[in-house]
């Protein structure tokens, strides 16, 4: 037992070290070495709440605030409690109507939470405030900030408040948490915290097959088999040729869509290297064209019982706005002048600026 002391000491300091540099996706970088670590300890039983991810982040339940809003009493709510109740309800006043279906609302609700809240993935998160606030709804609802514990709880709270069955998923390697939801008999995964920024449904409503790319506790969670409610199944286009692809794809981008998705009734190997070809290719000629030169198409296959799934989601990122803007050549001029008047007119004075010269052509000088 002591090599496996050792072993579970050094995969211990090796995930604490990817908490620190990341969050969400920095962890499931690591994700072999936590499932590892969960194999070896074998701390308890799998849960859906009172489980840490990431060593920083727990999932805590949200069923007295939602058993509170449906029976409309909150006298047994907490001040904490109430407010988040109040912040939930402002929401679902907003984007819920009569005669929404359950599909319809939980489409709602995605599209509020990817527009209006943000992925937090910094490490001043650790530093600043407690890391739990971006992953409880209350805090979440306030400050539009949250990783995704935040995001899988808060949707889920939303979910219980519209009486739609939800339970918050985590991986085997704790790193990384999203929702099951219950439409009609079928369950189906919705990872919000991967579309945050844009609704670009991409990891909206996916079966088992399409979240391989993460591993968790079968025997414990629902299967999810179903793609009737998948909306890059519900909108797929039937396509025969692969070569029609970028023209769909543009049009689609001049139509501000964020999803366009294809049926083929097979494709073989050749077949589907030239699609994710295609989709590098368009990637590329966007990234060189200054209309989308920030946007990202992500192009993703799927085998179905009807064929192949092609679906390519396209979101623009924002630019970082720096913290000051650089200096032009008028400020460099006026810098230069204040500084000699103060240690005399032979002084060296080196100012980098960016800007035009008077002929309008813009120049850089240091």
């Amino acid at each position: 037992m002591k090599i496996w002391n050792i072993i579970l000491s050094a995969l211990v300091v090796l995930s604490a070290a990817a908490a620190a540099v990341g969050i969400c996706y920095g962890l499931r970088a690591n994700q072999e070495i936590n499932s590892l670590r969960y194999e070896f300890e074998h701390m308890d039983d799998t849960k859906e709440n009172d489980v840490v991810i990431g060593d920083f982040y727990t999932i805590k339940a949200t069923t007295a605030i939602s058993d509170a809003y449906k029976a409309g009493k909150t006298d047994q709510l907490d001040a904490n409690q109430k407010k988040t109740l109040e912040e939930a309800k402002e929401v679902l006043d907003e984007i819920i109507k009569d005669g929404m279906t359950p599909f319809e609302q939980e489409k709602a609700v995605y599209e509020w939470m990817t527009k209006n809240i943000k992925a937090d993935s910094e490490v001043t998160t650790l530093i600043q405030e407690s890391p739990q606030d971006r992953a409880e709804p209350g805090k979440v609802l306030e400050s539009k900030k949250a990783v995704c514990v935040g995001f899988a709880t808060t949707f889920r709270l939303f979910m219980e408040m519209l009486d739609i069955p939800c339970k918050v998923v985590h991986d085997t390697g704790r790193s990384h948490s999203w929702d099951l939801v219950q439409l009609d008999g079928n369950w189906y995964h919705t990872d919000i915290y991967s579309d945050s920024g844009t609704p670009s449904y991409s990891y909206f409503n996916r079966n088992d097959a399409m979240m391989s790319d993460n591993s968790w506790d079968t025997s414990f969670y629902p299967a999810a088999t179903s793609l009737d409610y998948n909306v890059a199944y519900m909108e797929r286009q039937k396509l025969d040729d692969i070569y029609e692809i970028p023209v769909k794809v543009y049009k689609a981008l001049k139509n501000k869509k964020s999803l366009v998705s294809f049926e083929f009734k097979k494709l073989n190997k050749r077949e589907k290297a030239v699609v994710d070809e295609l989709g590098s290719q368009i990637q590329y000629v966007l990234n060189a064209k200054k209309k989308y030169e920030n946007y990202t198409v992500s192009t993703t296959q799927h085998e179905t019982e009807s064929g192949v799934l092609v679906w390519c989601s396209m979101y623009e990122i924002e630019p970082e706005e720096e913290e000051y803007p650089s200096i032009n050549k008028k400020e460099a001029k006026a810098i230069e002048k204040a500084i000699k008047k103060a240690f005399g007119k032979d002084t060296v004075v080196d100012v980098y600026f960016e800007g035009e010269d008077e002929s309008g052509n813009t120049e850089t000088e240091g």
